[in-house]
């Protein structure tokens, strides 16, 4: 509702000073790893990093990193519409059923905040398109690299670099912030923008 969307961004105005007061990715990891929630931490995490990779191309606008630091931390809204035991289960280990059910959930997170009529069109597509690939292969509409939002190319980066390097249920081991890169880049070429990765580079 439009209280909890209020509420989210206070915490993304929270972001965004604390992304400015300790820019290093280093310190942010450490602190954003007391958190005992892992999708909360997640959801910080691909937050603060989106919002570093836009500054890593030398976005300077407020509402730019704004809307990238709000996208972030909402891009998993659908998955609370999920049931329990899909939500909270490694996409690897789950049934052909299962994965349909999972990959409605960039629509579902869609709908949620549209019917909120407060939040920018930005953040919808991030939401909408944060599971897209460059290569075709994502979900849910399996578009190429620019055919997408810019903002959401890069959140799609944040959210597979965050969960390389933070613990998720069921997922896999985690990478430290030099391993993740390098096998964004190289194990899974061709997936995320290549300047949004330079961009990610630039900043650790």
């Amino acid at each position: 509702n439009d209280t909890v969307f209020t509420h989210a961004k206070l915490v993304n105005h929270a972001t965004i000073m604390f992304l400015e007061s300790e820019p290093t990715l280093s310190d942010l990891v450490v602190k954003l790893a007391k958190l005992t929630n892992a999708s909360v931490k997640h959801s910080m995490m691909v937050s603060l990093v989106s919002a570093m990779i836009g500054q890593g191309h030398d976005w300077i606008k407020p509402a730019t990193l704004e809307k990238l630091a709000l996208g972030g931390f909402l891009h998993d809204i659908g998955k609370t519409k999920l049931p329990p035991e899909i939500a909270g289960k490694a996409v690897e280990r789950m049934t052909h059923d299962e994965r349909i059910i999972y990959q409605s959930h960039p629509e579902v997170g869609r709908q949620l905040l549209a019917a909120l009529k407060t939040v920018p069109d930005d953040v919808l597509l991030i939401v909408y398109e944060h599971h897209e690939l460059c290569d075709g292969s994502g979900f849910p509409r399996g578009l190429r690299d620019y055919q997408t939002s810019p903002l959401a190319r890069v959140v799609s980066l944040a959210n597979a670099f965050c969960s390389l390097i933070t613990a998720l249920p069921g997922g896999p081991s985690v990478h430290s912030a030099a391993r993740a890169l390098e096998e964004l880049e190289f194990q899974r070429s061709g997936q995320f923008n290549r300047e949004a990765v330079k961009a990610l580079r630039k900043m650790i």
